[in-house]
């Protein structure tokens, strides 16, 4: 390691198993160390792609799977999938296992690894094609397999449209299963529900608003300015008027109850009176949009109420975690 430090190569040590390292720019190669600082040892060499990577004087890189085979047929006894990308994945998956119970051809051929475990090289495969061809010693090919290489996998992968036959299987693979009939019926009652809230929301609206444009427009006189204690310094106005019966009532308002804010006491401002019992009181500024800043926030809550129970249950359904993150962003897409 010292002799590949001193020529000048970018070694990288993974902070959450130290005893990893990987070696960049090592002539045309990458090299995966494992082991403590006295026993360090190559784990893995990953070629890059080099277009003048052969085998037998045949190119590997960029070939299909049934040509790859072909090519290196010799010494492919024993030969066997995992279905991680041991390129991208030397150390293996951290759950340890190299396929799933699901696992399909297609998914074997879209990023699995074809390993040769007599001559321990392993051909990483990206949708269909070799894209990476990796070494071990064949004492470290990992097992188990999780299949041997079928005559099913070789028709597969002469097909003219193997990528997008592959990419089609991917997103029918992390598609959701429809919903059931139980939560059709739920998300049914949830849109019924939604629509009868905004309803009942709008209505109340109306009426908040058709409350306030009847309001009685009466003159008041500000009485003192108060600044309210705190960062802001918001200031309140005590403004007194009379009444319906003539009495003198004193009412508390803030600066965006006004159009144009009172600066002293003894001013003469309007202040609009819905004859409730009790009475509401509020400047004209706030009168007018009394019906927005009270019931608009209720919306929005119902709203967020509704997309935060439909995300639950979406996500409670039947299906892979990804599949469903990437179906929702397709539908936003679409």
């Amino acid at each position: 390691m010292a002799v590949i430090e001193k020529a000048g190569l970018k070694v990288h040590r993974r902070a959450d198993e130290p005893d990893c390292i990987r070696v960049e720019g090592a002539w045309g190669m990458e090299l995966y160390f494992t082991g403590a600082a006295e026993e360090e040892r190559v784990w893995q060499l990953s070629v890059e792609h080099e277009e003048d990577y052969h085998w037998g004087g045949k190119p590997l890189l960029d070939t299909p799977l049934h040509r790859a085979f072909q090519t290196v047929r010799k010494v492919c006894g024993g030969a066997g999938w995992r279905a991680e990308d041991a390129a991208s994945e030397p150390y293996g998956r951290s759950d340890g296992s190299g396929a799933s119970d699901n696992t399909t051809n297609e998914d074997l051929l879209r990023e699995g690894t074809l390993w040769l475990p007599e001559v321990g090289i392993g051909l990483a495969m990206a949708d269909g094609t070799v894209c990476d061809v990796v070494w071990r010693n064949p004492s470290d090919v990992p097992q188990p397999f999780a299949s041997r290489v079928t005559d099913e996998q070789l028709e597969l992968s002469r097909r003219p449209d193997l990528g997008e036959h592959l990419l089609a299987s991917w997103k029918q693979r992390i598609q959701p299963p429809p919903p059931s009939r139980n939560r059709n019926a739920l998300e049914v009652a949830l849109a019924i529900l939604l629509v009868l809230s905004l309803a009942y929301i709008g209505w109340k609206a109306w009426q908040e608003m058709m409350s306030w444009q009847k309001a009685a427009n009466i003159p008041g006189r500000v009485l003192n300015i108060e600044t309210k204690p705190g960062k802001r310094a918001e200031k309140l106005y005590h403004v007194e008027y009379k009444d319906e019966s003539g009495r003198n009532q004193v009412v508390t308002l803030e600066r965006p109850d006004f159009y144009v804010a009172p600066r002293e006491a003894g001013e003469t401002v309007i202040v609009c009176v819905v004859g409730d019992n009790p009475p509401r009181v509020k400047g004209p500024a706030r009168a007018k949009d009394a019906a927005f800043l009270t019931y608009m926030p209720w919306a929005i809550g119902v709203l967020l109420l509704y997309f935060l129970v439909r995300l639950v249950l979406y996500f409670r359904a039947p299906g892979s975690l990804k599949g469903k993150i990437i179906g929702l962003l397709n539908s936003n897409d679409d």
